[in-house]
């Protein structure tokens, strides 16, 4: 199977111009984007996308709705199914105005592609949350060795996240400039280099409702990367592994290196590796942003101090934190509160 398709390179590349220059996608989109055509460029084994048509559309979208997720070997959420059918459409779309394609493309075969109206509901619908509890990321970043660089890290970020709740993209991108440990604060400043959702600037806290071991480990790392490493406030937080040559001419993977880790799936394996050695099972680094939600949540704190911890975790609004991370309450749970409500004078 050719890995490429060389004309196939050539009108992505005129579509991603068009893209950027244009402003119609940010450039995590953009990347979402491309993943999305080349997973269907493997399917059709890199033919050209003048082949396109309504059986390929069908036979795409029967694949990809069968597709199963590499961690849990399920199939994939209607989440991801729309992350891989809608980019490939938009792109599609623009390909059949294009010289050359729009005599060849038909619109209505890209029809075949989109998503049913139960699939688009079930894109939409909050899941069931499942994330790690306090005590989970505790006996994690306890019992997790921190003898060599990389187990210092590994276990740094884990207690990193926990203190503030960052997102994996985020992590990628900080620089120990970003970190006040004097006042214990985190700048993620999209202004100064950080990946931060929306391109926003916003200063989180050290969340104060969490165990103490959390910032010792982190504060050690910390030390650690100073005073041992010697690395400079333009250093990256969470630096990748570095490969380097020994005396017996073989590579090895003990120490940190100077660079930024390189992708999200970079931060999902240290993630893997810190739960996993303690016997938990794995949880996205973006889980334990509802970890810190619903310890909010079960806080019941007053309006203010609510406002307070949904601003630490980069929310323009209390609302946002309750949309975007608040569970469906179960019946029973209902019942006694409203019945509590009852009772009040």
């Amino acid at each position: 199977m050719t890995p490429y398709n060389p004309q196939n390179e050539r009108v992505k590349h005129d579509y991603f111009v068009y893209v950027t220059t244009a402003g119609r996608l940010s450039p995590k989109t953009q990347n979402q984007a491309r993943k999305a055509i080349v997973e269907f460029e493997k399917f059709t084994e890199f033919e050209c996308f003048m082949r396109f048509n309504k059986t390929t559309a069908i036979a795409y979208k029967k694949h990809i709705t069968n597709k199963k997720a590499k961690r849990s070997g399920e199939l994939i959420k209607a989440t991801t199914l729309k992350n891989f059918i809608k980019p490939l459409i938009k792109f599609l779309r623009w390909l059949a105005f294009q010289p050359k394609y729009k005599s060849r493309i038909v619109m209505t075969d890209i029809d075949y592609l989109d998503l049913s109206d139960n699939e688009s509901r079930a894109a939409i619908m909050p899941d069931f949350k499942h994330f790690p509890t306090l005590e989970m990321l505790k006996k994690a970043v306890m019992a997790y060795p921190k003898e060599t660089e990389i187990q210092k890290r590994d276990a740094a970020m884990i207690a990193f996240v926990a203190l503030t709740a960052s997102r994996g993209s985020a992590l990628m991108s900080l620089k120990l400039r970003h970190v006040d440990m004097r006042q214990k604060l985190v700048k993620f400043f999209a202004s100064d280099g950080v990946d931060v959702k929306f391109g926003k600037n916003f200063i989180t806290f050290f969340f104060p409702t969490l165990d103490p071991i959390f910032e010792e480990v982190f504060t050690d790392y910390m030390r650690f990367l100073r005073e041992e490493k010697f690395f400079d406030i333009n250093c990256p937080l969470f630096p990748k592994t570095l490969s380097q040559l020994d005396e017996h001419m073989e590579f090895t993977h003990d120490t940190l290196g100077k660079e930024h880790l390189a992708s999200i799936s970079s931060v999902q394996n240290i993630f893997d590796r810190v739960l996993k050695y303690s016997g938990l099972e794995y949880y996205n680094p973006h889980s334990l942003r509802d970890t810190i939600a619903q310890i909010i949540y079960d806080l019941n704190l007053p309006i203010a101090d609510t406002i307070a911890m949904s601003g630490n975790l980069g929310h323009s609004d209390a609302s946002v934190t309750v949309r975007s991370y608040g569970q469906k309450m179960s019946d029973n749970e209902r019942q006694s509160r409203l019945r509590a409500l009852d009772r009040i004078e």
